[in-house]
């Protein structure tokens, strides 16, 4: 069956009272999915036609086609979130081939592998190098990236859950700042406010809608993200997360975007030196 074929047999999937929706679908779909954008779907359609519109018509047609993050943004959440998975390694696969196609970059890519690790653990990271090997070698990107951010994207927790972890755990305090915040967020080339929102999937996608959690969200509105942009990440939770993690996450954010003061980040220099000093 050539891609035509395929193209056809996606589009006569449509009623006539969705048909609208179903094509707006399908064109984000082609974005996304470069030019074997139908295969996947076209043998779900062989399973269940029903399945199959439905794939199309409300992750593509009703979410990631909506105007309020532009389609680098939603591939970037979209892999942040298979990458909490740890399972979703075929559609992981399509989505960061798809964030290649929707403008992303190598470093793009990368930077997701970098930001995982240090919030998920090496293992989810790990489970994924092959995937990314892969698709680069196969689009043959340079190797060269830009520089690293100037600041680290890595957000500080509020000072009283410091203090609690510096008189119980002062060690792990001073490995969490040289790891997660120089060694991993430090490397990233993601601008400030998409690393805080691709963290911010990842943990909603884990279901570790916590503090953390917070703190990415203040972190990425600091960064210039609006309540819209949350807003946005957590609808498109529903699609590869489910919608009881979306519940979840919106929840939590909710309270956030309400907060008569939001929290504020604090800076690194506010932080007791003796929090700051060298894990070595």
């Amino acid at each position: 069956m050539t891609m035509t074929h395929i193209e056809q047999q996606l589009e006569n999937l449509a009623s006539p009272g969705d048909r609208q929706k179903h094509l707006r679908g399908l064109a984000v779909l082609k974005q996304i999915g470069g030019e074997n954008f139908g295969g996947p779907v076209s043998q779900l359609a062989s399973f269940s036609e029903d399945l199959a519109r439905f794939t199309i018509q409300y992750p593509y047609g009703d979410v990631l086609s909506r105007d309020g993050l532009d389609l680098r943004t939603r591939q970037i959440l979209t892999a942040a979130t298979l990458l909490a998975h740890g399972s979703a390694q075929s559609q992981l696969s399509f989505h960061l081939y798809g964030l290649l196609n929707a403008g992303g970059t190598r470093a793009d890519v990368v930077d997701l592998l970098f930001i995982s690790a240090g919030l998920l653990g090496f293992p989810t990271a790990i489970n994924a190098v092959p995937i990314v090997r892969d698709i680069l070698a196969d689009r043959d990107e340079t190797k060269n990236v830009a520089g690293a951010q100037t600041s680290p994207a890595v957000p500080d927790m509020p000072s009283d859950r410091f203090a609690v972890l510096d008189r119980i755990a002062p060690d792990f305090v001073n490995w969490r700042e040289h790891t997660l915040g120089e060694e991993i967020f430090g490397a990233v080339h993601l601008e400030p406010r998409l690393a805080h929102l691709a963290s911010a999937a990842m943990l909603a996608a884990r279901g570790k809608v916590g503090a953390s959690f917070d703190a990415h969200i203040v972190s990425a509105l600091a960064a210039g993200a609006t309540d819209s942009d949350i807003v946005e990440m957590v609808i498109q939770l529903s699609v590869y997360s489910g919608f009881p993690a979306a519940l979840n996450a919106a929840g939590r954010a909710r309270n956030v975007l309400a907060a008569p003061e939001r929290p504020r980040v604090p800076r690194k220099e506010s932080i007791p030196q003796k929090m700051m000093r060298s894990a070595s």
